[in-house]
């Protein structure tokens, strides 16, 4: 089974084609095998990201190197989160708090600072801090995200009106 998809931009035009095959194998979603139709919407849905990758351009040249350079990291099989350990969920929560206590200085620095680049400067004040400050700290955050975490579970019920 295949999936040819052509690509455009709204205001650039052509960009590209892309064909997603499957030659073998089922697809299964909790155990289930799913019938073709579902696998081609799933496949549709998986090329997708290649026109998400060049939604916000604000040129030609920018449309189609952000589809080539997506396109090619599919390719390479080098696409999703980077290599090594998965962080922690209440790290963003670290983060946030760290942004939160920012002095002017450091706020200035960070504003500075590319946008890729800013979790890593949060996390470098983080580890910074002494041990008793950054244990505390760390506390803190998993605390919050456990709170989320209630939060979230507390909204989530099955209601029939």
């Amino acid at each position: 089974m295949q999936v040819m998809r052509t690509f455009s931009h709204r205001e650039f035009g052509h960009l590209g084609e892309a064909t997603l095959a499957v030659e073998k194998g089922k697809w299964t979603l909790d155990g289930q095998a799913l019938p073709d139709a579902s696998v081609e919407y799933l496949m549709g849905f998986a090329l997708q990201s290649l026109q998400d990758a060049y939604a916000g351009a604000k040129s030609q040249e920018a449309a189609s190197a952000a589809f080539d350079a997506k396109r090619k990291r599919l390719i390479e099989g080098a696409i999703g989160r980077t290599a090594g350990p998965a962080e922690e969920p209440h790290v963003r929560f670290i983060r946030q708090m760290v942004r939160n206590a920012l002095s002017p200085d450091n706020k200035a620095r960070y504003e500075q600072t590319d946008a890729k680049d800013r979790n890593k400067f949060l996390m470098g004040l983080f580890t910074g801090l002494p041990t008793t400050r950054r244990d505390r700290l760390d506390a803190q955050a998993r605390t919050a995200h456990e709170a989320s975490l209630a939060a979230k579970a507390a909204t989530e019920f099955e209601l029939t009106i």
